[in-house]
């Protein structure tokens, strides 16, 4: 119980460090005026996707310690080592209110694991993006300085033109 309560504690300071930071973003996009629009745009969809995943983080550590705090995790180990296999190793019946709780746990952690690879996916979004606007950038870099080499190759070459007719009158 101390492993998931300290696990939830952690995951709620990482959301909320990052959703704080994200909207700190947000605000100096608002303000700098000097922030080309691609890359406004860039960072916008960022902070947002960001944003979301620290949500979703809050919630993820929200239900991880409700479920030892409201007492689920007893409860379902106390189901499983009251009713053990009997000796033809048969399952024993389970009662109704046996059977809606498994049926709630059983809801409720699919919905943590559904919860979780929002989040990874998310976060595998945010990479990709990532990657694909530094690659953007990076031939965009490349472009201006081929057009920089070859308007400097240019003037090299006129200023040896020139320097030649000089020469030769």
């Amino acid at each position: 119980m101390f492993f998931a309560l300290f696990f939830a504690g952690i995951l709620v300071l990482l959301a909320v460090f990052s959703i704080r930071r994200q909207f700190g973003n947000l605000r100096r996009l608002r303000i700098d005026s000097h922030v080309p629009s691609d890359d406004r745009s860039y960072l916008r969809k960022q902070a947002y996707r960001r944003i979301l995943n620290g949500a979703l983080l809050l919630g993820l550590a929200g239900m991880l310690s409700g479920a030892y705090l409201s007492g689920m995790e007893r409860h379902a180990d106390e189901l499983g080592q009251r009713k053990p296999a009997n000796d033809e190793g048969e399952k024993p019946k389970l009662s109704d209110e046996d059977r809606q709780f498994f049926r709630l746990y059983s809801i409720f952690w699919i919905s943590v694991l559904v919860l979780l690879f929002l989040v990874v996916s998310l976060a595998i979004v945010d990479l990709w993006a990532t990657r694909r606007y530094a690659w953007q950038q990076l031939r965009r870099m490349r472009t201006e300085h081929r057009a920089v080499l070859e308007r400097d190759l240019a003037m090299y070459r006129q200023q040896q033109l020139n320097d030649r007719m000089r020469g030769a009158q």
